[in-house]
């Protein structure tokens, strides 16, 4: 199931009115990506947050550390659906 992640790697951009959104994940081995969201207005790239996709036993996580958030500790988010492509990551007790 993991490995399906997989195609994450490499950089994602969406380009918005506000600037350019993007992504970057590397993968560190065969249980874990991580990677880097960002924002970039005119020059200046911003990281918004740091990303980790973690296999742990049968359950898989997107974790999130964001600057200025939950005094800079990670929140897990466990997959709960993936099917057709789509991948949903849920945790009940974190408002994003």
């Amino acid at each position: 199931m993991f490995r399906q992640l997989h195609v994450l790697q490499g950089s994602w951009i969406s380009n918005t009115k506000r600037g350019v959104i993007g992504e970057q994940w590397v993968r560190a081995n065969d249980s874990s990506l991580n990677g880097k969201g960002f924002f970039v207005k005119g020059t200046d790239t911003i990281t918004t947050e740091i990303v980790s996709l973690i296999a742990r036993g049968s359950d898989v996580y997107y974790t999130s550390i964001v600057k200025g958030q939950n005094d800079g500790k990670k929140i897990p988010f466990r997959l709960t659906s993936s099917e057709g492509g789509v991948f949903i990551f849920e945790n009940p007790l974190h408002d994003y």
